[in-house]
């Protein structure tokens, strides 16, 4: 049997490419948000939105079904529930603005810039 230089050096090259797509591999969740909300600035329609976690760079993406709205965010470790994608929303007079996105053991900092007091009234909502 004959090895050569090629074979060599393909085979390990082929498999560091497929752990690479298999490590940055996106898991999906779709919620359901049945009011309008403030994030970042902007004001989205109630309705379905995909929440995915790039499990190698730890960012949390929130995005509309229709793709007219699309927000991410670094995360770190969670704190409870494992598994359940989940935003949370102060409330208001004003409305709902979105305070943490959650997607398995990562979290999101306060997205509302910690304005709010924890004992202000808060909504949350879980992915399907």
């Amino acid at each position: 049997m004959r090895i050569n230089f090629r074979s060599i050096v393909l085979a390990p090259a082929v498999l560091a490419v497929a752990s690479f797509a298999a490590v940055s591999a996106h898991a999906e969740t779709t919620l359901k948000v049945p009011f309008a909300f403030k994030a970042a600035g902007k004001i989205c329609p109630a309705g379905e939105y995909v929440m995915s976690e790039d499990t190698k760079s730890s960012i949390v993406t929130l995005r509309s079904k229709d793709s007219s709205r699309s927000f991410s965010w670094a995360a770190g470790p969670g704190a409870v529930k494992a598994g359940k994608a989940t935003l949370r929303f102060d409330v208001s007079d004003s409305g709902y603005e979105l305070r943490t996105a959650q997607y398995g053991l990562v979290t999101t900092s306060r997205l509302d810039g910690g304005k709010r007091s924890e004992r202000m009234p808060a909504e949350s909502v879980v992915g399907q």
